[in-house]
């Protein structure tokens, strides 16, 4: 079973079409974990709908502590061998979940591309990963749930840039990876979205660099070096 844990707040004119995504997916063993983190708006009404439809739906209400603490919350209710997560104004391909569990014999992480969509739903960009390429969102995975809990793997509560600090966790622990060539996931690019908009990047910097300092191994520090320059470049193009 695959465990999607769908972190909630105040994205009711998106939530329903990422749901839906969920329940018309071709493989049907799965459980999604909504998260409303304290909304505001209709957002837990709409979940609430999925619920009562769907008994593969679970609702999980909790007082606003942000998207680090709502996928934590996430992991805690989640009982599949697999995870993924997606967010909640997101939504995924009919084959997604099948697709990535086809490749996920003898690894602990399968990694796909995404499409960046406007909110009229046109593609803006294919993003192909690959092997050498390690993505820093939490999304566009899929995860042994064994390979999180051996690790304890969290999201750090109270920071911005939370995908990076967990991705870049993930890969010091070097998993059994396959990446493929293939792009599921329509990740929306909206003005209100997190990453849309400038945040104090000090912390994820100042986190990055004492993983280079305690690293002794040079793979290790190549692939925080290698995530620092990527990050520096985003921030550099998109200010």
């Amino acid at each position: 079973m695959i465990s999607v844990i769908v972190p909630i707040y105040n994205v009711a004119p998106y939530l329903a079409q990422c749901l839906e995504s969920v329940r018309r997916q071709t493989y049907s063993d799965w459980q999604a974990i909504l998260v409303n983190d304290g909304s505001t708006d209709e957002s837990a009404v709409i979940a609430q709908q999925f619920v009562q439809e769907d008994s593969r739906f679970r609702l999980v209400n909790r007082p606003n502590g942000g998207l680090s603490a709502a996928r934590n919350t996430g992991l805690e209710h989640a009982t599949g061998e697999y995870i993924t997560f997606i967010d909640a104004d997101d939504y995924i391909d009919v084959e997604y979940l099948e697709t990535l569990l086809r490749h996920a014999e003898g690894v602990e992480l399968v990694q796909s591309g995404f499409r960046r969509i406007d909110n009229a739903g046109r593609v803006l960009r294919h993003v192909y990963p690959r092997p050498s390429y390690r993505l820093v969102s939490a999304c566009f995975r899929l995860y042994r749930r064994t390979l999180i809990e051996e690790h304890r793997m969290a999201f750090a509560t109270g920071q911005y840039y939370e995908d990076v600090l967990f991705s870049i966790d993930l890969w010091l622990t070097h998993p059994k990876t396959c990446t493929i060539d293939y792009t599921g996931y329509n990740y929306r690019v909206n003005d209100t979205s997190i990453t849309s908009r400038r945040h104090d990047t000090t912390y994820v910097f100042n986190y990055l660099r004492r993983k280079q300092k305690e690293t002794t191994a040079l793979r290790d520090r190549w692939i925080v070096w290698y995530t620092r320059l990527r990050l520096r470049a985003h921030f550099i193009l998109n200010r």
